[in-house]
């Protein structure tokens, strides 16, 4: 299985050993292509690093061919052109994401084979549709906390509050007004409404 990510996409091939050519000084047979494979990524995908770009290349290929690849009875072969994967040779901090793929890779029995980019050309190609969405925009003139989150407020932040050096000639800020409350009198509501009750009882 040959695959190969790029900034906004992915792209694998699934192959099958054949013959081996003759008249040809080579030990190695012929890859007949079975399935193709290419996808765009989503835009939180395109947020990604390289080395989990590459990984999620492999995941997305093994997912889409899981019916050819999973429980085999014998190790397949994932090829790519990325030395990026090696990064996945030493032992690393997972968050969840990372820790999902990892179990989900258990299920499948593989290698994995390094090859030069110049030889792994049709799923580079694969991986680089020509009208997928290349995330030129992403993250771009992005409104955290739009105007309708923010409550009105009559009151003003002093400046030395916002971190601001105090000028002479700003008027002090408006102190909060004070409230008029009216206090009743619960007795003059309810007047002898105690006692009676009690000599009721």
């Amino acid at each position: 299985m040959h695959t190969d990510a790029s900034a906004y996409g992915v792209g694998a091939i699934l192959l099958q050993e054949g013959e081996i050519p003759p008249n040809v000084k080579t030990s190695k047979p012929l890859l007949h292509p079975i399935a193709y494979y290419s996808a765009t990524f989503i835009q939180a995908e395109r947020n990604y690093d390289i080395y989990e770009r590459e990984l999620l290349a492999v995941v997305r290929a093994l997912k889409h061919w899981r019916h050819h690849l999973g429980g085999s009875r014998f190790p397949f072969t994932v090829v790519t052109d990325h030395a990026n994967l090696a990064y996945w040779k030493e032992p690393r901090d997972l968050n969840r994401r990372m820790a999902r793929w990892h179990g989900f890779l258990q299920d499948y029995w593989f290698d994995i084979q390094l090859m030069p980019g110049k030889h792994n050309t049709a799923a580079d190609f694969l991986s680089r549709h020509p009208k997928a969405d290349r995330g030129e925009t992403d993250n771009h003139r992005i409104t955290v906390f739009p105007p309708s989150k923010f409550v009105n407020s009559h009151f003003i932040i002093p400046p030395d509050v916002r971190g601001e050096a105090p000028m002479s000639h700003q008027v002090p800020p408006p102190l909060p007004q004070a409230s008029h409350l009216r206090v009743f009198d619960i007795d003059s509501i309810y007047g002898t409404l105690d006692e009676e009750v009690a000599a009721l009882q």
